[in-house]
């Protein structure tokens, strides 16, 4: 009797002390940057320890068992980052909730903010001579104003391969421009018109995903009046443009 109840407290004693050597792992990660929008690359940062691997689940669907992944959220929203990370003895989890905002779609005329609440989009119409001209096209509302604000932009005259560097320069022809601007617009009926100051500026137009672009910009418009009949533009004074816009671009 008494020997049995020695190996019982025997293998009780050594239990305990085969438990008392285990170590597990304690998951805990950083991010960057605090403030994320869509399409921001978020880097992960890895701060567990005593892990020997990582299990990564973004919260949108994605995974990684990266040490330190990076990841890009697609759509704005909360999501719940979860680290699980494991050793032989093993695993811990962590969450955390990461806020992604939309885009702050926007542009700014001699400092006076104006919000894009809407998709720009494909647009024809007759150039000089009864040519068909394509080029991207931004209507915007502007709150007390009768008419939105016309906003253009001729990154290639037409359809073709859209992402690219654009700079207003003088190579092209006569009776066309690279980017326009009009307050009030209401077809021939405006307040004001601009094109873009030839050598001044420039459009850069980035693919994010497909169907999906980044569109910076810094232009100096060259705000005048411009003579349909002759194709002449009289340049009268100049104003700057800066533009910050991502999303689609509505096909023809």
């Amino acid at each position: 009797m008494r020997k049995s109840i020695h190996l019982l407290l025997t293998a009780i004693l050594l239990a305990a002390m085969l438990t008392g050597c285990e170590t597990l792992p304690i998951a805990d990660f950083t991010f960057e940057p605090s403030e994320i929008t869509v399409y921001d690359e978020v880097t992960f940062t890895n701060i567990s320890s005593d892990a020997e691997s990582y299990a990564w689940d973004f919260g949108d669907g994605s995974t990684s068992f990266d040490a330190n992944p990076t990841h890009t959220y697609k759509s704005a929203g909360t999501f719940t980052v979860k680290l699980t990370a494991t050793n032989e003895d093993g695993d811990s989890e962590v969450q955390k909730e990461i806020v992604v905002s939309g885009p702050d779609n926007k542009y700014m005329l001699d400092g006076e903010e104006f919000a894009i609440d809407s998709e720009m989009f494909w647009y024809q119409s007759g150039g000089m001579g009864g040519a068909t001209v394509t080029y991207i096209r931004l209507l915007t509302t502007v709150p007390g104003q009768e008419n939105p604000d016309l906003l253009k932009l001729y990154p290639n005259m037409g359809l073709g391969e859209l992402p690219g560097t654009y700079t207003w320069d003088s190579e092209n022809p006569p009776g066309t421009y690279d980017a326009g601007y009009t307050a009030n617009y209401a077809g021939m009926s405006y307040d004001w018109t601009a094109i873009g100051k030839t050598g001044s500026g420039d459009l850069v137009i980035t693919e994010l995903d497909d169907g999906v672009y980044k569109f910076e910009a810094e232009i100096i418009l060259s705000v005048g009046n411009y003579n349909f009949e002759t194709g002449e533009f009289i340049e009268t004074g100049t104003s700057d443009l800066t533009l910050d816009y991502i999303g689609g671009v509505t096909p023809l």
